[in-house]
Parts: C-alpha cells; sequence; structure tokens
C-alpha cells in the first residue's frame, strides 16, 4: 500500500485540505498557495469534463422532460429544468473537490 498518496484536493506537502472555493476555478493553468505551509500547488491531471458535462445535461433534461410529460406545461418543464440546473453545478463541484489531485508548482 502506497503512504505517500496525495488525498483529493490537498496540499501535496502538507496534506492539508485547500479550502472548497478553490473548486470554482480549477483548472489546468490555476495554481493555489496553501494557506498552512506556503506551497505553491497546480491540478496533476485536468479534470476529465465530458462527464460533467453529460451529468448536467441529464440532470436538467431529465426532470425537465419528465414535468412536461406529466403536467402537459412546458411552462412548467422548462422552470423545472432552470430550477435543477443550480443543483446539478453543485454535485459538479463536489465531484470535482473529492476527486481533484494537486502536485508541488
Amino acid at each position: 500500500m502506497n503512504t505517500n498518496k496525495v488525498k483529493p484536493f490537498s496540499c501535496p506537502n502538507c496534506g492539508k485540505k485547500l479550502p472548497f472555493k478553490y473548486a470554482f476555478n480549477a483548472n489546468t493553468s490555476s495554481r493555489f498557495t496553501c494557506k498552512n505551509c506556503g506551497t505553491i500547488c497546480k491540478l496533476a491531471k485536468p479534470l476529465d469534463i465530458a462527464p460533467s458535462v453529460i451529468f448536467g445535461f441529464l440532470s436538467v433534461a431529465i426532470p425537465g422532460r419528465l414535468v412536461t410529460d406529466y403536467f402537459d406545461s412546458i411552462e412548467l418543464g422548462l422552470l423545472t429544468g432552470a430550477l435543477s440546473l443550480p443543483f446539478a453545478v453543485l454535485i459538479v463541484w463536489i465531484y470535482a473537490y473529492s476527486t481533484l489531485e494537486f502536485t508541488r508548482d
């Protein structure tokens, strides 16, 4: 078992979790400074965006379509789809926070 494995969304130097706000703009050019030890961290590998896009589309389209079919109202279906979007975005950010790994810059 490898004990040197870096925990997701943690500083590669001290192992302390990085703040959740960094998940909002985590991309390949992002650099974060660990508040605990001062190490400059960057993404070890980019986030695979395809599953996030598919999940986001389905989490808006499926509830909207179900409500549209059940209530026979396109307006209510569009409203349901629009209201489910923030939850989908939040789930993608939580997924990124729990899976992204960093290396030292």
